[in-house]
């Protein structure tokens, strides 16, 4: 039953099945650039860069290091450099995280 005042036969959406709401962007249009500009606000490319800036630059950051901890004789950050440290514990989170899903998963598979 059609809703009164509605002809039989008529969809309710504006639109046939199939047909686009709106025509696929083309560079250099009005919705790319707002495409960009949403993903120049998103704060993960920001905050990978400062994490990659900061790593970096903070062989610079040595004698803040040997002020804080005057005690080691031979600190992690002379036996590799920062960036080689960052993907060595990158890669161990996402061992860590893979391992955790994938038992965590089976443990939920085998509860129910």
């Amino acid at each position: 039953m059609n809703p009164p005042g509605r002809p039989e036969g008529e969809c309710r959406s504006a639109q046939h099945a199939g047909t686009p709401v709106s025509a696929p962007a083309q560079p250099g249009s009005r919705s790319s650039a707002k495409a960009w500009a949403r993903a120049w606000r998103s704060p993960l490319p920001w905050a990978l860069a400062g994490l990659v800036a900061l790593a970096a630059g903070l062989p610079w950051a040595q004698p803040l290091f040997a002020a804080m901890f005057p005690a080691l004789d031979r600190p992690m950050y002379l036996q590799d450099s920062f960036l080689a440290l960052l993907g060595a514990h990158v890669a161990l989170v996402a061992v860590s995280s893979a391992a955790a899903v994938l038992v965590g998963g089976a443990a939920g598979v085998w509860v129910t």
